[in-house]
Formats: structure tokens, sequence, C-alpha cells
């Protein structure tokens, strides 16, 4: 009996974390200042909303600002 109970929480319990970890940022927000803890504002690199930081990395010698590159590689036929 106590074996069951202690799986169904273990499921709840992860059902919850998966839910949050899925759900936006906004409602996430919403809740935790329904609970009484908001959560921290973002803090950009890589945490979340870039502002830009300018720590993003200089483009490639020979690639104009705000382009991107595309290599395309072909495999050999087998």
């Amino acid at each position: 009996m106590w074996q069951t109970a202690v799986t169904a929480l273990i499921v709840v319990a992860c059902s919850g974390y998966a839910a949050w970890r899925v759900m936006p940022v906004a409602l996430q927000r919403r809740l935790a200042a329904w609970v009484g803890k908001p959560l921290p504002a973002a803090s950009g690199g890589c945490g979340g909303g870039c502002d830009g930081c300018g720590s993003a990395a200089p483009p490639a010698p020979g690639v104009v600002a705000g382009e991107s590159v595309i290599r395309i590689v072909r495999k050999l036929p087998r």
C-alpha cells in the first residue's frame, strides 16, 4: 500500500516539474506571484531575455554583420 502512495507522489511531482518547465514564462511569473514567491528577473547571458549585452561572438572574417553563413557538406554515396 505505501509503495503505491510513494509512486503516486513521485508521479505527481514529476508531472508538476514537467508542466512548470514547458509553461510560458509569463504564466510562470503570474503563478509565482500568486503563491507569493516572485521569480527573479531574467539575467541575460543565456539565462533568458536577450537585450544585446554584447556577449555574442564577433562575425567571421569576410562576413557582414547581421548575415549568416550556411555551409553545405555533401556526403559521398555508399
